[in-house]
């Protein structure tokens, strides 16, 4: 009775959200656990319609069990986070299929799609457009599409492509030797970045997937006078590329430098924002962070 066609647990009967709770919390708390992540590889409607059709056959209660199921469901996450002190709970559902506001008012997507998470221009597509909705969000640096960008190679591409709030370094340390420099550099430079990721967020190239064009995004924050700028050529990508910053004060002086570079030169906001910073990276996959600080 639990059970909706032979797959999904009702979450509208109040008993099996109880359940379902006691069990979970019963795992948490014996095993010092405060992190829940749940997937949800399955489509519910077939299931809902169903129940649906069961209640009424002439389609007069279409969308109740949806309806209770979600109402349960929320319920069950709210009795995690009340029951287990600094509870985070990883919304997973094929990655990214259950993004709502009420499901990301109490979680949120480190893995946020199952849909080529190993192709590196998808992936900054993602982050592209997601980072304009949810903030905080995951993604992992693998790539297992090119012999450059396997679990056994790690290069700055990949990793900055996974450069959002949480970066997953999906490297295997056992199976081959890894440029761990490489690894070690990408991770500091995260340890910046991350800390403005609820600063403002401006999107410097449109949502693309085309091997042809570049991603690129900036974060900055005006109080703390600091933020940086993103980019990535692809595979046919030009070599160079200009980008207006955003949101800077017209009159004061920044001082910006490339990550990989780091040839510091001051600048006004206006020229940033007016005549913007040439991006110049040579090789395709390639990569490089712009820092924007305000000058002393």
């Amino acid at each position: 009775d639990w059970v909706l066609s032979d797959y999904l647990v009702d979450m509208g009967r109040p008993e099996a959200v109880e359940w379902t709770l006691e069990r979970i919390l019963t795992v948490l708390k014996e095993g010092g656990i405060s992190l829940y992540r749940e997937d949800f590889n399955c489509d519910p409607l077939p299931a809902w319609t169903n129940a649906d059709a069961q209640k009424d056959s002439n389609g007069n209660r279409k969308g109740i069990t949806e309806n209770l199921y979600i109402q349960g469901h929320l319920e069950l996450w709210d009795g995690i986070l009340e029951a287990v002190p600094h509870a985070t709970i990883d919304s997973c559902a094929s990655g990214g299929n259950r993004n709502d506001l009420e499901t990301i008012r109490r979680g949120f997507p480190l893995h946020k799609t199952d849909n080529q998470y190993a192709n590196r221009t998808y992936q900054q597509a993602y982050a592209t457009d997601m980072a304009r909705f949810i903030p905080f969000f995951g993604t992992k640096a693998d790539g297992d599409t090119t012999p450059g960008n396997s679990t056994s190679q790690a290069n700055r591409y990949s990793l900055r492509t996974a450069n959002v709030a949480c970066m997953v370094v999906n490297y295997n340390c056992l199976d081959s030797p890894i440029d761990w420099d490489i690894v070690d550099d990408i991770v500091q430079e995260h340890k910046f970045v991350k800390d403005l990721i609820y600063s403002d967020y401006y999107v410097l190239e449109n949502w693309s997937h085309n091997e042809s064009d570049w991603a690129a995004w900036e974060y900055y924050d005006i109080e703390k006078g600091e933020g940086y700028a993103i980019a990535f050529r692809r595979d046919n990508a030009e070599g160079t590329k200009t980008y207006r910053l955003r949101g800077l004060e017209k009159e004061t002086e920044y001082k910006i430098w490339f990550e990989d570079q780091n040839k510091p030169e001051i600048r006004t906001g206006l020229d940033l924002m007016k005549n913007g910073v040439e991006f110049n990276l040579p090789s395709i996959e390639s990569s490089d962070i712009l820092h924007i600080q305000k000058a002393d």
